[in-house]
């Protein structure tokens, strides 16, 4: 087997209300396993957190979202008291591409996006992120991808599979886990935002825009929205 020596730093960006803090703060380079290390940098004039995970990259993408491995990093999350948003990136921005059948028609920013979020969730959930980490708040992109549409089947999965954990037998303990998601409403048709409110509820959206970008609303739409929105999204960024 070829070993791969090519770095790989992925960045996640929390956004957060540090009143405390007026300049920025680093905790350094911290080791979490061989070759993997972490560095958080909290800069208190822009109210936001810089996590830097950096590893090999045959390393590290082995983790996952939902492995143990990755507590130490959702309880540094709980304790600086911190949302996590989860956003996937285009193919290639940091590899070649994964699946050469997403190259084609922007299908890598569509399908490639979607079953990049329902994967992500699927491994927070049935993980157990969430079920050791009950205060910790995820917010996922585009509605979290395909995973409302089979919410069902996951569910079912979550019941009877032999791969399922024991904790998460239960009937209804998987709609449970999912509702504790936030999810961005960016998903461009009435019908998805229906299923969005139809199995997780309002209390935990918040507004998707993607401004400038390719797919961001007509800004004048912006002028119905609804102020729950808003009121969530300030107790999510931890503004109210």
């Amino acid at each position: 087997m070829m070993a791969f020596t090519r770095k790989i730093v992925l960045i996640i960006f929390l956004t957060t209300s540090f009143s405390l803090f007026s300049q920025s703060f680093s905790t350094g380079t911290q080791t979490l396993l061989s070759g993997l290390t972490a560095n958080i940098t909290i800069d208190g004039e822009t109210f936001t957190t810089t996590l830097t995970l950096t590893g090999p990259s045959d390393v590290w993408l082995a983790i996952g979202f939902g492995n143990e491995e990755m507590d130490s990093f959702y309880s540094t999350c709980v304790e600086l008291d911190v949302p996590l948003f989860i956003h996937p990136a285009p193919q290639g921005i940091n590899g070649p591409y994964g699946d050469k059948r997403l190259d084609s028609f922007s299908l890598d920013l569509t399908v490639g996006f979607a079953n990049d979020e329902t994967m992500a969730l699927g491994n927070l959930i049935f993980g157990g992120v969430l079920h050791r980490h009950p205060t910790l708040d995820v917010c996922i992109s585009h509605g979290g991808g395909n995973v409302l549409f089979l919410a069902g089947r996951l569910a079912l999965a979550a019941q009877n599979r032999h791969t399922s954990p024991d904790w998460i037998r239960e009937e209804g303990e998987f709609l449970k886990q999912l509702k504790l998601i936030w999810f961005d409403n960016h998903v461009h048709q009435d019908a998805s935002l229906k299923l969005l409110e139809e199995i997780v509820g309002n209390e935990r959206q918040v507004l998707g825009t993607n401004f400038l970008g390719w797919d961001q609303p007509d800004r004048n739409s912006l002028k119905s929205t609804p102020s729950f929105l808003a009121n969530n999204a300030k107790k999510l960024l931890r503004l109210s």
